[in-house]
């Protein structure tokens, strides 16, 4: 459909993408676009070169060299060199970097211009914090990379490549998604290690075990990780299922137990995390006894919580204020003030009878 539309059709819908608060960066981002078609459509080249992918001036793209072999195609596995500077600050030289064009294997300002490139072609890509949230980068950073495609070629479906193959690209999506983990960036960590079990075992929601033992190892560090980057957000309940998904792969898995426990814990569960912990002392005692003491500091917590609770509405019982508990000093001071005035005014209207009745009294006896 995206090719199918005018030069200015496509320009006005990539603006839109582009200022739209509701669409993410890498949605916003990862359009496909092949360079047949962005011969036509997209960009409109500056008189110095550079060209407006998305035309807001945050991603431009200058051909230094330009190519002589095919187009790349998302999908393709691209080998590129690739240099980058921060704020003219070098951060790397002539890196070589393969990996599935347009699927988020790389920074989001790669993902969308190497698809535009030919095989051979180099060319500058001038990118903002925006499509590259770099640790050595700020809001106000110029990115510049240095691009060079020295090889393409096209890629077989996941369910048809080797174990060895999906493993090599689940763990290049990993060591990303530990990168972002480490930065503090849980949720892009989540979404990258997703994508990264969805080389190995379809989607990060199945919850059938792969058969091969190859994928099981890589499945087994992927959802480790993703427990853990739950644990960070406070997803509790979300981490124990994870940490349940390692278990049915590696019943003795020191992580996973321990991190199953941490989110046990935190839920309040603690009879299934004792369990854990049973679990846990016939694999690495050392740790669990760790574990099993604090698992004693939280029961005893919430059974001095209880007695607490208890004392307070026996308390109440035994004052006659009934299950609901003591009345706060304010409610007090108020009922006691009216309790006063009343008193006051049933002593002033009994002194006002006697009166009366003595006046009577007298009349009877002296007429």
């Amino acid at each position: 459909f995206l090719l199918q539309l005018s030069e200015h059709s496509y320009y006005v819908l990539a603006r839109l993408l582009n200022r739209s608060t509701w669409v993410s960066p890498t949605l916003r981002c990862t359009l496909d676009i092949t360079q047949s078609a962005s011969q036509s459509i997209i960009m409109a080249a500056a008189d110095d070169g550079w060209q407006d992918i998305l035309g807001s001036g945050s991603l431009l793209r200058k051909v230094l060299q330009p190519g002589d072999g095919p187009a790349a195609e998302r999908g393709n596995n691209a080998t590129i060199v690739v240099s980058l500077q921060v704020d003219s600050k070098s951060i790397y030289e002539d890196k070589t970097m393969r990996f599935r064009t347009g699927e988020g294997d790389v920074s989001t300002a790669l993902d969308v211009c190497v698809p535009l490139m030919q095989l051979n072609e180099r060319c500058l890509i001038k990118s903002s914090y925006r499509f590259d949230k770099l640790e050595e980068a700020t809001s106000e950073s110029e990115i510049l990379y240095t691009v060079h495609l020295t090889e393409l070629e096209p890629s077989a479906p996941l369910d048809e490549m080797t174990d060895e193959d999906r493993v090599a690209i689940a763990s290049e999506r990993r060591l990303q998604g530990n990168a972002e983990l480490k930065a503090g960036d849980y949720e892009q960590a989540i979404v990258t290690y997703k994508r990264a079990i969805g080389a190995i075992n379809k989607s990060a929601d199945n919850t059938e075990v792969p058969e091969s033992q190859v994928l099981q190892a890589e499945c087994v560090k992927l959802y480790n990780n993703l427990a853990l980057a739950y644990i960070k957000l406070k997803q509790y309940k979300v981490a124990a299922d994870k940490c349940d998904m390692v278990l049915m792969m590696d019943p003795k898995n020191v992580k996973s137990l321990a991190r199953k426990f941490t989110a046990l814990l935190e839920l309040e569960r603690l009879e299934d995390a004792r369990e854990v912990v049973k679990l846990g002392l016939l694999v690495d005692e050392a740790m669990f006894r760790v574990h099993e003491v604090k698992l004693q500091r939280k029961q005893k917590a919430r059974d001095e919580a209880s007695k607490a609770m208890y004392k307070k509405m026996m308390t109440g019982l035994s004052e006659g204020k009934g299950v609901e508990g003591q009345a706060s000093t304010e409610e007090e001071k108020v009922q006691t003030e009216e309790m006063q005035s009343r008193v006051f005014f049933y002593v002033i209207v009994a002194v006002v009878v006697g009166i009366v009745l003595a006046g009577l009294a007298v009349v009877l006896v002296d007429p």
